[in-house]
């Protein structure tokens, strides 16, 4: 059957094309549907190209200019599905933002279906334990322009970060087109991007119910399926009194349904940037997919544990590419 759905994967910081290489091969191999998908490994912001430290939005205009080529190219491509990791998630943003058709509702022609980041400083990076990048990679001027995006240092107004996240921007209206939009984030020891960032959830957890179980689906034992364990599921609709919704009011996270021994608390203040941030990107719904993985070395890898960046280091996250097959839509 015809290729028709166009799956773009996009990798992070300093990142090279090669650190998708598993996860988009196990897609093609793997889904159920693999011949109607058209994996593609971005290459544009790689470093033997233009790289990724001239900023989110730089990047992403020439990922945006990347899958118009390739749209020409397959003219029969229908749908479009992206996957980015860490950065890479940010540049997806901006390039569907750059790619929307308001007058069809598609991505540069063709339907949006899947939109997956693994590990995505959504809310930046003010809050990291990275610190190399803070003291000393945010300090080199050939990077800084993307480490002040990252810090929301770019502007002392209107980030670009939380440019990207308002109501009324085409980033915005891009994302909520998509039929689903996943986050897979680490809940511990991702010293680059921290849980709240990466999950788009602004809150801290605390409590046994959260703290110990951690409710691992049979078959993916590193993964926490945040979306769909009832009381504990990551879903904040500060607009309505949604029946899964653990936290009802922005302004009071005390406030939880059926679990009370789940405590909430604030992880950012509310007047902060990234609150607001989370407020505007919680408008529309994301499946949360936490993961956690055991001992020491691998701890310290977790930043590209999920998506197997490099097969030989990070085999440890290879359930969790499986989870990521299994649950990726074809239409």
């Amino acid at each position: 059957q015809m290729e028709n759905h166009l799956v773009v994967f996009v990798h992070g910081f300093l990142g090279i094309p090669t650190t998708m290489s598993y996860s988009s091969s196990t897609l093609k191999k793997d889904h159920s549907k693999a011949s109607h998908l058209l994996t593609h490994v971005s290459e544009t912001n790689s470093p033997q190209k233009n790289g990724t430290m001239d900023g989110i939005d730089a990047a992403g205009k020439r990922l945006a200019t990347e899958i118009k080529e390739i749209k020409k190219l397959h003219p029969h491509l229908q749908r479009i599905s992206f996957v980015g990791v860490s950065m890479g998630g940010l540049i997806s943003r901006y390039a569907c933002g750059e790619l929307l058709e308001e007058d069809t509702g598609t991505i540069a022609g063709m339907e949006p279906i899947n939109f997956v980041t693994f590990a995505t400083p959504h809310l930046g990076t003010r809050q990291s334990t990275s610190y190399i990048t803070e003291h000393y990679l945010s300090k080199i001027s050939l990077v800084r322009v993307t480490t002040d995006q990252f810090y929301l240092r770019d502007s002392t107004t209107r980030p670009l970060l939380l440019e990207m996240t308002e109501p009324s921007s085409r980033f915005i209206k891009a994302l909520n087109l998509f039929k689903q939009r996943c986050l897979y984030s680490n809940v511990a020891n991702d010293h680059r991007v921290i849980y709240q960032s990466a999950a788009i959830w602004p809150f801290q957890m605390t409590g046994r119910h959260w703290i110990q179980p951690y409710k691992y689906m049979e078959a993916h034992a590193n993964i926490i399926d945040r979306t769909s364990i009832g009381a504990q599921g990551l879903q904040w609709n500060p607009d309505a009194n949604a029946s899964n919704a653990i936290v009802q009011d922005p302004s009071s996270p005390e406030s939880i349904s059926q679990d009370q021994d789940v405590q909430v608390e604030c992880f950012y203040p509310k007047d902060s940037i990234e609150f607001e941030m989370a407020k505007n990107l919680n408008s529309m719904k994301w499946r949360r997919m936490d993961c956690h993985f055991n001992g020491w070395f691998g701890s310290w890898l977790n930043h590209s544990n999920m998506n197997v960046g490099f097969e030989r280091i990070n085999s440890i996250g290879k359930n969790v590419v499986q989870h990521f097959v299994e649950n990726f839509l074809d239409e």
